[in-house]
């Protein structure tokens, strides 16, 4: 999960996926390429076999489960989280009596 994300190049699928931070160089190019230059923003490099993607954003995390690719994220529970009729499935309880 990247949280938030001002700009982002991503592939639906990976072969062994390394993340890391950009290098200065990389990180400028990015920012100067999406029209964020200046600013102050973090680049994290998501590159498989040559392959170079990259997600501008604040914070990531992640956890690994058995889950089928359309099952809810075990991630889209933390707070702030967004629309629970989106992301909840509908056997859990929500709060507010609804």
């Amino acid at each position: 999960m990247f949280k938030p994300v001002e700009a982002m190049k991503l592939r639906t699928e990976y072969e062994g996926l390394v993340i890391r931070c950009a290098t200065a160089a990389a990180r400028d190019r990015v920012l100067a390429s999406t029209g964020l230059g200046g600013k102050t923003l973090q680049v994290l490099v998501i590159e498989t076999a040559a392959e170079f993607d990259y997600v501008v954003t604040a914070a990531v995390g992640w956890c690994e489960d058995d889950g089928r690719d359309n099952d809810p994220s075990s991630l889209a529970f933390f707070p702030p989280g967004s629309d629970p009729n989106r992301i909840l499935p509908p056997d859990v309880p929500r709060s507010g009596g609804s």
